[in-house]
């Protein structure tokens, strides 16, 4: 017997979107300006949203908008931010049948990066990783997001993935400039630096 469907708010996006237990992503119903309508509102009828696979990493990932301001998030930390207790206050998410399109509650955990890179067949993934790279295939490196005090704040998979987050879809080419350690490890008024592996390895 399958479990129910269960809804929940995605957290930050309260009264706009939710996001289930089975890992779909929803837009409430709301009223929107239109300079059209009698009373200068319509209703905008809610829906489920569509997702998009990553092709480097095989994550799923959606596009939220809220106050203007559109971000990519990926399917399995908003699960795991909705559904999961997380009283350790681990940064990353694990797929527990390795499946990282399966993104149903009861098939992640919050963990810490050793354990998240070390799971099931990640040594069989991490060698397969390198054989693909030797035969000329690149993979995007992932970067993690500080403040200007040195706070961790957040890490995603590629440059490209960071700039989305902070509004600023044109400045990924700048931010790899920094990660690299120039111009103080500054951009956009956040420290960025690489991690020291490959985002396929991370989960």
């Amino acid at each position: 017997m399958s479990n129910p469907e269960i809804w929940k708010p995605v957290p930050g996006y309260e009264g706009f979107y939710e996001v289930s237990n089975l890992g779909n992503i929803r837009s409430l119903p709301r009223l929107s300006k239109n300079a059209f309508a009698k009373s200068g509102q319509m209703l905008v009828q809610g829906k489920t949203l569509s997702q998009h696979l990553n092709k480097w990493n095989g994550y799923l990932s959606v596009m939220l908008c809220l106050n203007g301001k559109t971000r990519r998030f990926y399917i399995h930390r908003l699960v795991a931010s909705a559904f999961l207790p997380n009283s350790n206050d681990y940064k990353e998410v694990n797929h527990k049948n390795e499946n990282k399109t399966d993104n149903r509650a009861d098939n992640l955990e919050w963990c810490d990066r050793v354990y998240n890179r070390n799971y099931g067949t990640g040594d069989a993934r991490r060698l397969q990783a390198a054989r693909n790279n030797k035969k000329g295939r690149c993979y995007p490196k992932r970067i993690s997001q500080f403040s200007l005090s040195g706070e961790y704040i957040a890490s995603y998979d590629s440059s490209e993935d960071a700039a989305r987050a902070i509004g600023k879809p044109g400045a990924g080419s700048n931010i790899r400039t920094c990660a690299r350690g120039d111009n103080y490890n500054q951009s956009h008024g956040y420290i960025w630096k690489y991690t020291d592996t490959p985002t396929l390895f991370y989960e």
